[in-house]
């Protein structure tokens, strides 16, 4: 899998929001925002896994690029929990 980490999400931004927002890098497989388990609102962080390297790539280059008015990290997605990002 071709994973990046995504920090500094604002809170009304959903998965569909965020995929748009990588899908010009390629071909985006499934974001995702991590929810708290409490409240159901956004942690601030997701994952975006990406069909090809390539794309994953462009993606971390879009490391402080603005998403809805907020700077967002883009860092190489790590070994990620099972219930984060699943195939």
């Amino acid at each position: 899998m071709h994973i990046i980490k995504v920090t500094n999400i604002p809170r009304w931004i959903s998965e569909i929001d965020l995929k748009n927002f990588f899908i010009s890098c390629g071909a985006v497989v499934k974001a995702e925002i991590a929810l708290d388990q409490d409240t159901v609102r956004s942690r601030g962080y997701g994952y975006v896994v990406f069909a090809e390297e390539e794309a994953k790539q462009r993606a971390l280059e879009k490391n402080g690029a603005f998403l809805d008015g907020a700077v967002i990290k883009v860092s190489q997605g790590e070994k990620v929990e099972e219930e984060t990002v699943s195939e």
